[in-house]
Order: C-alpha cells, then sequence, then structure tokens
C-alpha cells in the first residue's frame, strides 16, 4: 500500500525522500509523454528546493551550534584558571592562612564550589569576586596582578554564551520552518492525490494507478511464529 501523507514523527531527510519519490513518479510519467500528470510537477519541485536550502541552514547551524558549544567549555575552563590563579596569589599573600581576612574577604567557599558551575553561573560567580576585589583597598597588590585577566576572561566568557544563546533562537526558527515545510508538503502531496484520482477516474484506471506515484509505506518484520 502506498503512503501519500507524511505523519507527524516522520524524519527530516525522510521528507526529502518522500517527495522526491513522487516528483519522480510524475517526471517519469511526464517523460513518457503525460502531460496532465507533468502538470502536477511544479508544487514538489518548489518544495525540494525548499527542503534543500533547509538542509543547506541545518548544516550550518549543527556545525555552528558545536563550535559554540566547544567555546563555552573552553571560556569556563579559562574562567577556572583565571580565578584559580587569584586564589592561590591570595592565599600566598595570607600566608596560607585560609582565616585570614585578605583571603576570607574573596573566597569565603572552597575553590572547588567555585569552579563546578558551567558557564553561565560561573559568570556569575566571577563577577561577584571581581567586584569584592575591585572595591577592597587591602587587595590592591592582587587587583593589579589579577584584574585584567579576570575581566578578559569574564568578557570572552560573556561573547561565548551570547553567541550560544543567539544560536538556539536560530534552531527554533529552523524548527518553525521545517514544521511550515511539513504542512505544506502535506497540502502539496494532497493536491496532488486528488489531482491523480481526477485522471484516474476520467481515464478509468484503478487505485494501483494513483499508488504508483508515491513510495509504498514501510512493511514491518513478521513476528517469528512459535512451535
Amino acid at each position: 500500500m502506498a503512503t501519500k501523507t507524511l505523519g507527524a514523527k516522520i524524519a527530516f531527510d525522510d521528507i526529502q525522500s518522500r517527495l522526491h519519490f513522487t516528483h519522480v513518479a510524475l517526471e517519469l510519467a511526464g517523460d513518457d509523454g503525460d502531460k496532465e500528470v507533468a502538470a502536477l510537477l511544479p508544487p514538489i519541485g518548489k518544495l525540494l528546493g525548499r527542503w534543500q536550502e533547509l538542509d543547506r541552514d541545518k548544516t550550518a547551524q549543527g556545525l555552528a551550534t558545536t563550535r559554540a558549544s566547544a567555546l563555552c567549555k573552553r571560556r569556563d575552563m579559562q574562567l577556572d584558571a583565571a580565578l584559580t590563579g587569584l586564589h592561590h596569589a591570595t592565599l600566598a599573600a595570607a600566608s596560607q592562612d585560609r582565616k585570614d581576612a585578605l583571603f576570607a574577604h574573596l573566597f569565603a567557599k572552597p575553590l572547588s564550589d567555585l569552579t563546578r558551575p558551567a558557564l553561565e553561573n560561573q559568570l556569575k560567580v566571577v563577577a561577584v569576586v571581581l567586584d569584592k576585589l575591585s572595591q577592597s583597598e587591602p587587595h590592591a597588590a592582587l587587583r593589579k596582578a589579577h584584574e585584567k585577566p579576570l575581566r578578559e576572561a569574564l568578557g570572552q566568557g560573556e561573547a561565548a554564551l551570547k553567541e550560544r544563546t543567539k544560536l538556539q533562537g536560530t534552531a527554533a526558527e529552523l524548527t518553525r520552518r521545517v514544521d511550515v515545510l511539513w504542512e505544506d508538503a502535506n497540502t502539496a502531496l494532497q493536491g496532488v492525490l486528488g489531482g491523480l484520482q481526477t485522471l484516474a477516474a476520467k481515464r478509468k484506471l484503478g487505485r494501483e494507478w494513483v499508488d504508483s506515484f508515491f513510495p509504498d509505506l514501510p512493511t514491518r518484520p513478521k513476528k517469528p511464529v512459535k512451535p
């Protein structure tokens, strides 16, 4: 039995495969001189063009998303490194006394707790430490040595997060475009089906002729018969 519509859970690549089958079947009939069938081609051809455009955009989106994820991990690591550098320098300045006010002011929590969060929350942690560092006069020497690398790492991390967030919006728009393509494809396939059924009635052809323009439903493997 041939399938003439696209299911709601159809894979993106399968949309192209199904449209392409019908397009080729109509085209072959046209090549054999059936102009009435060939006249049904244009909507399917346009949809295949849209699929190809979407496929290019999806590929580019996938590559950009991978890059953004890798960049965020790298920026998170760089933030950790800058924060760790300040931590070790502050502990040295406090003569390894974690209860010393110089150290406790910046690092009330263990370093492992401060470097554990992923990038989004790590930015907040570093921003708080920088604020404490910039407002404390006893930390002037530490500020001179560590404020710049911390601010640079913070700025780079914010830029990476912004890039990833922007790509998430692009991904949502691509999903919407795929949904629209799916809806338009079903409408076009129904239009082709209606046109073929009209021709079949006029030519006194059976359902098999109409079905020949659509791919067969995938067959399910038979369950083994129990002895």
